[in-house]
């Protein structure tokens, strides 16, 4: 009896060697096949879509830091506009100097190294209507910087006693200026974003078409 069983299960269940191919039912070859390929079908999917999700965060990111610098650097750009159509009214300099400051900086090495930074400082008196107002500065902004050359050569152009053209705020007299001049934060803020806004443009181009 427990022969005839053993036998029967031996006949069932054949033993599969180790390395030998295993043997599906028929029909099934083709199915799984099937739902490979959409399984690779869906990992291709996604990954395209991270990257595609990427390129619009990175994108957005990068063309509104640019967009927001450009508004900062237009801003400053269209304040010098503005005051180069302020009317002049007369002037006479009081005095004219170069300031001077020493400043202590530590250099790659770890070594303190001492420098001198200029810039050029004015007065002046105008008249509004009437009124005498007195002035000091030259620009709306003026660069300090360690070579005293263009410090001297400005203050060069506003001798004491000189007869000069200010321009002055219509809208408030005590605000006035002996020259216009382009915003040097504004040149940098425009030179570092406008790379930032095309960067930007470009991920999102690559985001939308692909």
């Amino acid at each position: 009896m427990q022969g005839t069983a053993g036998a029967y299960l031996a006949r069932a269940a054949p033993v599969q060697s180790p390395g030998a191919a295993v043997e599906l039912p028929v029909g099934t070859g083709p199915l799984i096949d099937g739902r490979a390929a959409l399984v690779a079908d869906r990992v291709r999917s996604v990954g395209a879509g991270g990257r595609i999700v990427g390129a619009w965060v990175v994108g957005g990111v990068f063309a509104l830091v640019g967009l927001f610098g450009v508004g900062l650097a237009l801003r400053a750009f269209g304040k010098d506009a503005t005051i180069r159509r302020w009317p002049q009214v007369p002037g006479t300099i009081i005095s004219s100097h170069v300031e001077s400051s020493e400043q202590s900086v530590k250099d790659a090495n770890g070594y303190y190294r001492t420098s001198t930074w200029s810039h050029p400082e004015a007065r002046y008196t105008y008249t509004v209507e009437g009124v005498e107002y007195e002035g000091t500065k030259i620009a709306r902004a003026i660069a300090t910087s360690n070579n005293s050359s263009s410090a001297k050569a400005c203050v060069a152009r506003y001798p004491q006693g000189a007869e000069v053209q200010v321009y002055c705020d219509p809208a408030d007299p005590t605000t006035a200026y002996l020259e216009t001049r382009r915003s040097i934060g504004g040149m940098i803020l425009m030179g570092v974003s406008v790379p930032f806004l095309a960067i930007g443009l470009v991920l999102l181009g690559i985001a939308l078409f692909g």
